[in-house]
C-alpha cells in the first residue's frame, strides 16, 4: 500500500514537471491580431501538444464582453449576436446554444482561462491559425471594405448642400464598421484625392453616417462644407467619395470608395421686381418725400434683398444691370423681402447713384434690383424704370427741430409723456403746432400726407408762444389711430407745423423722435446683460447668460431670458417681450444676487426658431412684476452680439471642489469632475482657478488666452477624474493660491487640433475659500 502511494505521488510530481516544461517551452508563443502583437498578462501555453491561449485577453481585444461565474466555473462571452459559453475542464462548449467539442478541455492557468486556438476561430468566425514552427497564433479579422454603387443627385432648389442627395450600398459586413464619411471634393481636385487625404479631412468638413443595416440615402445640410472647408454652393462642380471607417473589431482601418460622377447645382435666374411706382408724399425737400412701391420678385426664395436706386432722368436711359451692380452701398437703399409687395418711404440720407442728395426741382426715375442669394451663383435682376418724378416745394413753414420725449410720471396715460422742441425760426406764417403720437411699428410709414389727415381728437394742439416749447400731454391724449396713450407700448412722436392759410400742402412735419415706452412702475430693469459661449453643441447648451438683478427685486416675480436675432433686435421692446410665449423664453427664479444661467438644449429664439450657428443674437432679460404690486414688467437693454460657433469638443462637468489643505501645512485644492461625453477629439483637460470676483467675466475666449503656466494639465483616462492641484498651482492671473480668498474653478476641454480645433469651457464650480494655515 505504501508502495502504491509512493508511485502516485511520483506520478504527480512528474506530471507537474512535464506540464511546467510544456508551459516554459510555450513562453515564447506570440499572438498577432492583424499583424499587431497582443500583450497579455498570461502567456499562451502548450498542453497535450495543443496551443492554449488566454480567452479573456483575445475576446476583449476583439471588442467582446467576458463574464466569469466563480460558483459554476463558467466563462460567458458576448459580442454582437454571438454568445459563447464554456466550463473549466469540460471538453464541450456552446456557441449560440450549439455544442462544439474542444481538442483539450478549457483550463485555468494562473487564474486565467486558456482554450485551444481552434475554439477561438469557431467562436468568433475570424481566421485563426497556429504556426507551430514560429510558435505564433495569428488572428485576422474581417476586412473593412469600401462601399459600392455610389451615386449623387443634384436638385436645383436651395443653392447649398441641401440640394445634394448621396446614395451608396452599405458594406457587406457592417459588424466591423464604425461609420461612413461622405466627402465632397471640388471636381478639379478629385483626380488627386487619395485615401491618405481622405483620412486627414477635418470632422467639420465631412458628413458622418452610422451603419443602419440598409443601403444609405443621405441629403446633405445647408451648412455642409467640402473637404477644403468651403460651404457647398451652386455653380461649382463637385465629386463625392465615401470613406468606410472600421471600429475596434476592424482595428480602425479605413477604405475609400471610387468617386461619384461630377455634379453641379444649377439654380434658375432671379426674377426682377415689377410695377415700380413713385409718389411725392411729403415736403422735406429730401428723399423722405419719395414713396416707392413695387411688386416682389416672382420667386423670392432666390432673393437675398432688394436695392432701390434713384437715377437722374437724363442718365436713366443708360442705367442697366451692369451699372447697378457697380453702385456703392452708400448710394442705394436696402429693403428686406417681406413675402409681399412693398411700399416704403425712403430715408433722408438717401443719395442718387452719383452720390448727390435728393433735391426739389430735379427729375428722377427709380429702379429696384433683386439681389440673388449670396451663397448661390444667382445673377441679380433689375426692374424697369419708374415713371419720372420731380419733387416740388410747397412748404410755407418750416419743421420744428430738437424734438425730444421723456417719461416723467407713472400715471399710465398721456400725462407721463413730456414733449419738447425748438420753435421754427419764423413763426409769422404759423398757426399752431400739433403733437402727433404714432406707434413705433407704424412710424416708418408716417409722412406729411398722413399727418395732415389725422383727426382733431387724435393729436394735441399747442399754441405758439414765441419760445421753445415743452408740454406734457393731457390724460385723455390719444395716438393718431385714436387709441389712448398707455404704458407698455412703444411710440414715436412727430410735430406738425400748421400754416396760417389752412393749406395742408403748406404744412411741415418734423423728424420722428426716438422711440419711447412709458412705464408706470419703479421696478427697474436688469442690467449688464451678457451672453457667453461655453460649449459647442450647436444649440442652447452653448450659451450662458449673466446679468445684474433688478434694483427693486422685492417686486420681481421671475426673470425671463429672451434671444432675439440681432437683425430684428432694434424693433424688440417691452410690448414685444410681454407677448413672447413661454416656449420661447427661459424662466429664471430670482436669487437675491446677480445671476449666471446656462441655457437648456431646447431653447428657442423669441420667434420659436432653434438657434443656428453663425447667426448673431442679442440677449434681453425681462423682469416680471409680482401681480400684487400692480407694476409693469421691465425690459433690459440688449447684450452685445453673441454667435454660436462651429462644432468643437464637449465640455466637462465639475461635480465638486474640496479644500484638502493639511492642518498646519500648505494649502490644498482637489477638483472632481465628470469627463466630457465624447473624449475622442479631446487632447487633455486644463484646470483653471479664477478669483470669484472675476468669474462672471471669465468665458471661453478668456480661458483660451490663459498661459499654460497658470493652469493644471490633466490627462484623459476614459473615466471621471479627481485631481489635487500641485503646491506650485496659481490662479489664472499667475498669483499663488491663498487662504481667505473665494475662488471658482473651470475645466477647459482642449481640442486635439487634428479632428477638432475648438475648445469648450465648463460651467464654474461653486465658490470655495481655502482655510489659511
Amino acid at each position: 500500500m505504501k508502495k502504491l502511494a509512493f508511485m502516485f505521488v511520483a506520478c504527480l510530481m512528474l506530471s507537474s514537471v512535464f506540464f511546467q516544461a510544456q508551459s516554459q517551452a510555450a513562453s515564447q508563443i506570440k499572438i498577432l491580431i492583424n499583424g499587431v502583437e497582443l500583450a497579455t498578462d498570461q502567456s499562451p501555453v502548450l498542453i497535450q501538444n495543443r496551443a492554449m491561449v488566454p480567452l479573456r485577453a483575445i475576446f476583449e481585444a476583439l471588442n467582446a464582453q467576458v463574464n466569469w461565474n466563480q460558483q459554476e466555473q463558467r466563462v460567458t462571452a458576448r459580442k454582437g449576436n454571438t454568445t459563447v459559453s464554456l466550463t473549466i475542464h469540460s471538453t464541450t462548449a456552446t456557441i449560440n446554444n450549439e455544442t462544439v467539442y474542444l481538442d483539450v478541455p478549457a483550463r485555468t492557468v494562473n487564474d486565467r482561462t486558456v482554450v485551444p486556438v481552434r475554439f477561438v476561430s469557431e467562436a468568433l468566425g475570424e481566421e485563426v491559425t497556429w504556426n507551430a514552427a514560429a510558435q505564433t497564433v495569428t488572428i485576422t479579422t474581417k476586412p473593412v471594405v469600401a462601399v459600392s454603387g455610389l451615386q449623387v443627385k443634384a436638385n436645383a432648389q436651395y443653392g447649398d448642400g441641401r440640394d445634394l442627395e448621396v446614395r451608396f450600398n452599405r458594406a457587406a459586413d457592417e459588424s466591423v464598421i464604425d461609420h461612413y464619411r461622405i466627402l465632397v471634393v471640388k471636381s478639379s481636385a478629385a483626380r488627386q484625392f487619395t485615401s491618405a487625404k481622405a483620412e486627414n479631412v477635418l470632422s467639420r468638413n465631412f458628413t458622418a453616417v452610422r451603419p443602419n443595416g440598409r443601403n444609405q440615402t443621405v441629403t446633405l445640410t445647408e451648412n455642409t462644407r467640402d473637404v477644403d472647408g468651403e460651404v457647398i454652393k451652386s455653380g461649382q462642380s463637385y465629386t463625392v467619395f465615401v470613406l468606410t471607417v472600421g471600429n475596434n473589431n476592424g482595428l480602425y482601418r479605413m477604405e475609400l470608395s471610387p468617386s461619384s460622377s461630377a455634379v453641379t447645382i444649377n439654380l434658375p435666374a432671379v426674377k426682377a421686381p415689377t410695377n415700380v411706382t413713385v409718389k411725392d408724399v411729403s415736403d422735406y425737400g429730401d428723399a423722405r418725400d419719395l414713396l416707392i412701391g413695387f411688386n416682389k420678385s416672382a420667386d423670392e426664395s432666390k432673393v437675398e434683398e432688394y436695392r432701390v436706386f434713384v437715377v437722374k432722368s437724363q442718365h436713366a436711359r443708360n442705367f442697366n444691370l451692369s451699372e447697378a451692380n457697380k453702385v456703392g452701398s452708400a448710394r442705394y437703399h436696402r429693403i428686406a423681402k417681406t413675402g409681399g409687395n412693398i411700399s416704403q418711404t425712403l430715408p433722408s440720407t438717401m443719395r442718387d447713384v452719383q452720390g448727390d442728395a435728393i433735391v426739389n426741382g430735379q427729375a428722377y426715375r427709380l429702379f429696384v434690383m433683386a439681389v440673388g442669394n449670396s451663397r448661390s451663383s444667382h445673377a441679380n435682376a433689375l426692374s424697369s424704370a419708374s415713371s419720372e418724378i420731380t419733387l416740388s416745394n410747397n412748404v410755407r413753414v418750416n419743421a420744428v427741430s430738437n424734438l425730444q420725449v421723456n417719461d416723467i410720471s407713472d400715471y399710465g396715460d398721456g400725462r407721463d409723456l413730456l414733449v419738447s422742441f425748438n420753435k421754427i425760426p419764423d413763426e409769422s406764417q404759423l398757426s399752431h403746432y400739433r403733437i402727433l403720437v404714432v406707434k413705433s411699428a407704424n412710424a416708418s410709414r408716417f409722412n406729411l400726407a398722413a399727418a395732415n389727415a389725422v383727426s382733431p381728437g387724435n393729436f394735441t394742439y399747442v399754441a405758439k408762444t414765441g419760445n421753445h416749447l415743452s408740454q406734457a400731454l393731457p390724460p385723455d391724449a390719444r395716438d393718431v389711430d385714436g387709441a389712448a396713450i398707455r404704458s407698455g407700448v412703444s411710440y414715436q412722436v412727430f410735430v406738425l407745423s400748421v400754416n396760417t392759410g389752412n393749406n395742408a400742402g403748406g404744412n411741415a412735419l418734423s423728424h420722428a423722435s426716438a422711440s419711447i415706452t412709458l412705464s408706470d412702475n419703479a421696478l427697474g430693469a436688469p442690467s449688464h446683460v451678457a451672453g457667453h459661449i461655453v460649449n459647442h453643441f450647436g444649440d442652447g447648451r452653448d450659451l450662458e447668460v449673466s446679468f445684474t438683478r433688478s434694483p427693486n427685486e422685492a417686486a420681481v416675480s421671475e426673470y425671463r431670458i429672451m434671444l432675439v436675432p440681432a437683425s430684428q433686435s432694434h424693433a424688440f421692446n417691452l410690448a414685444s417681450a410681454n407677448q413672447v410665449t413661454s416656449a420661447n423664453y427661459t424662466s429664471v427664479a430670482k436669487q437675491r444676487g446677480d445671476i449666471r444661467r446656462a441655457l437648456p438644449q431646447s431653447v428657442r429664439d423669441v420667434q420659436g426658431n432653434p438657434l443656428v450657428r453663425g447667426i448673431p443674437y442679442k440677449v434681453f432679460v425681462l423682469a416680471v412684476a409680482e401681480s400684487r404690486t400692480n407694476m409693469s414688467n421691465a425690459l433690459s437693454a440688449p447684450s452685445a452680439d453673441v454667435v454660436l460657433t462651429e462644432a468643437g469638443v464637449q465640455a466637462a462637468t465639475i461635480t465638486n471642489v474640496q479644500d484638502t489643505s493639511a492642518p498646519g501645512g500648505q494649502l490644498g485644492l482637489t477638483v472632481n469632475f465628470t469627463k466630457a461625453g465624447n473624449e475622442q477629439q479631446i487632447a487633455y483637460y486644463a484646470v483653471m482657478v479664477v478669483p470669484a470676483a472675476n468669474a462672471s467675466n471669465f468665458n471661453l475666449a478668456a480661458a483660451n488666452a490663459v498661459p499654460a503656466s497658470r493652469y493644471t494639465t490633466v490627462s484623459k483616462t476614459g473615466g471621471n477624474l479627481a485631481v489635487t492641484l500641485p503646491a506650485s498651482a496659481t490662479d489664472v492671473d499667475g498669483n499663488a493660491l491663498r487662504g481667505g480668498i473665494p475662488y471658482r474653478v473651470f475645466i477647459l476641454s482642449i481640442a486635439d487640433g487634428r479632428t477638432a480645433t475648438v475648445n469648450s469651457l465648463s460651467l464654474p464650480s461653486n465658490e470655495i475659500t481655502l482655510i489659511s494655515n
